[in-house]
Parts: C-alpha cells; sequence; structure tokens
C-alpha cells in the first residue's frame, strides 16, 4: 500500500482553492488533462472535497466502500457494519468488498488474517485498532494505525524487510495520534536508550504492557517513561527465568516512586518477580490517590 503523496495532496489542495476562488470552467482556467488526472488520483478525502466544489469531479460511482466497523473473528462468520451501522456478514474474507475506507475500527482475532484482507483496503481512518495473533509487515500495520487512538496488540509480530522483528521505537512512532495502548506480549524492546529519548507521543494517556519478557531494555523503557510523565503505565513482567534478572533494578526503580511521589503525575503500576509486598501496596495506595484527587 502506498503512503500519501504529498506532492499529488499539494496539488489537489491547490486547485481546489484556485477553483473556489473562481467561477469554473475547465476550458477557461484549468487544462482538462490536468483536471482528469486530479479526478482519477485523489486520495478519499480529497476526493470528497473536489467532489463537493465542482460536479466535474463527481463519479457516477463512487470508487470507494466506505465502512465503519471490520471485525474478523473465530467462528463462522466476519462482519462489517456501514456508517448508518447495518451489519453485513461474510462468511470468508473474500466476500468483504474491495476498495474499503475505514472510519472507526479495525478488530482482527483470526490468527494471520490481515495478510489476506489488506488488498482490500484503500484508506483506512479507524481510531481503535485491535489485533491478536497475528504476523504483519510494518507496512501493513502502518496503513491501520495512522489515525488510530486506541491500539491493542496481543501476541501481534511485526516484521519488515530488514529486520526480523521491529524494534518499539518504530512501532510508536508510527502512532502520532495514539491516546491508549494495550500491549501483551511478544511486543519487542527498545533498540536503545537514545531510540527511546527520541520518540515522543504528545496523546498518550495510558500505556498497558503485559508479559514483557525477561529480555527487554528496561532503562531505555524508563527513559521513555520519565519522558512522558502524564502517562497511567501499567506494566507486567513475565519471569520465565528464576531467579528473576531485573529484581534489584525495578525493585529500586518503584521504592524511588514511592519516595519521592508528589502526586502531580499518575504513579506507574509495575508487577514483576518477588516485588515487595509493601512496595506493591504503595504503588496501588498512590494510584488510588491520584485517581482520586483527579476524578
Amino acid at each position: 500500500m502506498e503512503a500519501p503523496n504529498i506532492a499529488e495532496t499539494n496539488v489537489a489542495d491547490s486547485a481546489t482553492s484556485f477553483i473556489k476562488s473562481k467561477s469554473f470552467s475547465s476550458k477557461m482556467y484549468f487544462p482538462s488533462d490536468v483536471l482528469k488526472w486530479m479526478k482519477l488520483n485523489a486520495k478519499p478525502q480529497m476526493s470528497l472535497k473536489l467532489m463537493k466544489i465542482c460536479k466535474y469531479f463527481q463519479h457516477q460511482q463512487f470508487p470507494y466502500f466506505v465502512i465503519k466497523n471490520l471485525r474478523l473473528t473465530y467462528g463462522k462468520f466476519h462482519y462489517y457494519s456501514t456508517l448508518n451501522d447495518e451489519s453485513h456478514y461474510c462468511r470468508n474474507i473474500e466476500e468483504i468488498p474491495n476498495n474499503l475506507w475505514i472510519t472507526n475500527l479495525v478488530l482482527a482475532f483470526w490468527p494471520n488474517s490481515l495478510t489476506h484482507l489488506i488488498s482490500k483496503i484503500s484508506f483506512c481512518e479507524a481510531k481503535k485498532v485491535f489485533l491478536k495473533d497475528e504476523n504483519i509487515s510494518f507496512d501493513h500495520f502502518e496503513v491501520l494505525v495512522s489515525s488510530v487512538k486506541q491500539l491493542e496488540l496481543k501476541h501481534t509480530k511485526i516484521y519488515d524487510d530488514i529486520v526480523d522483528t521491529v524494534p518499539l521505537e518504530m512501532i510508536l512512532e508510527s502512532l502520532p495520534s495514539v491516546e491508549d495502548i494495550n500491549f501483551v506480549s511478544t511486543i519487542p524492546s527498545f533498540s536503545s536508550i537514545e531510540a527511546a529519548k527520541q520518540v515522543v507521543l504528545p496523546n498518550l494517556r495510558n500505556f498497558e504492557f503485559g508479559g514483557i519478557s525477561n529480555g527487554f531494555n528496561i532503562d531505555a523503557f524508563i527513559e521513555f517513561m520519565d519522558k512522558h510523565k502524564n502517562v497511567k503505565f501499567d506494566l507486567s513482567f513475565f519471569c520465565d527465568l528464576q531467579p528473576f534478572p531485573h529484581v534489584q533494578k525495578l525493585q529500586g526503580f518503584v521504592d524511588e516512586i514511592i519516595a519521592t511521589a508528589d502526586l502531580q503525575y499518575p504513579p506507574p503500576i509495575i508487577n514483576f518477580s518477588c516485588e515487595t509486598f509493601e512496595s506493591w501496596n504503595a504503588l496501588m495506595a498512590l494510584r488510588k490517590t491520584f485517581d482520586e484527587k483527579n476524578s
């Protein structure tokens, strides 16, 4: 799936402004081949703008199939809903329409279903994306999440042609509008502390991360947390090695949070093997006090 072409968008925007300011006549003001190019190549949102401006840009049949929600699930059926909330059930992906324009939700809980679906998506501005048991390329992932505000990834692997698994910074940098993140297992680490420092998500409010592996770069993630103090972090580490190798580092981090908390920012909840009962209770109490204070 090609990324939006900046030059094409600028051309269409310029032409739109021009047409608005003139009494439109294609013969007098704009070469017909330029108008034809605009009509054929405008991205979905620009196509709608052009159609509202002038009847020349209207299509006998709109080239996109606009839907609100798309769900690929276990069981007999997948289904999608239209903008007026009508539900349509499909026995297989082949029955789902082509040239989809998705406006609200993509949910894929059917293993590796997106590989077969992605060619049917022309434009995705879904605000909620939930993926489970997927193995998806980074290019395809970017198609789905460019407008996402709520993202959930469970046991999902994201790869590209260069590395088998993309680092966490690549995933996060592809989410400019994200507000809520929920990751469960198989999510990679930041490649370095420096990489973590470069990631800024100004709209992020909640970050839940469960099943974090022993090989995770904790120092880099702590750096990311420090740059996003206003975010509610809920972290749970999966301890597949005994003794758990990060006990001392995490316990020291938690103890510092408890000792210095002023409740200006939400205290993180961090769960790991051998965490002291006292520190766990203290973190939970701090979070409860913060929530009550800001409710």
